[in-house]
């Protein structure tokens, strides 16, 4: 699935603008593939960090109309916990991975 988000705070899904767009499955693939916390890191700050993509549209919402700012607001914010849990499920896996192979160092 791919979220355009363009510069006037559009959410088109389906779009192809991947210069300007976000990609929600290849985001989602990278999330799930991340090999450590420190990768997973990066992602989060890319996406939803202070300067990341999706942040950047949320704040250009207060420029819409009413009625266009709550349906693209909405559509963001479903976006962006899409990203938020699958980056909340990868870190647990890692940090089981992390306790299991500590584990089996010990022992």
């Amino acid at each position: 699935m791919v979220f355009s988000l363009r510069e006037e705070g559009d959410v088109d899904e389906g779009a192809g603008g991947q210069e300007q767009g976000l990609d929600l499955e290849r985001e989602l693939s990278q999330i799930r593939s991340a090999p450590d916390l420190a990768a997973l890191q990066e992602t989060r700050v890319r996406l939803l960090g202070k300067k990341g993509v999706v942040t950047a549209r949320l704040k250009e919402l207060g420029g819409l109309a009413p009625e266009e700012r709550r349906a693209r607001g909405q559509e963001i914010n479903a976006l962006k916990q899409a990203i938020g849990t699958a980056l909340e499920e990868r870190q647990a896996e890692l940090e089981r991975a992390a306790v299991a192979a500590q584990l089996s160092a010990e022992s």
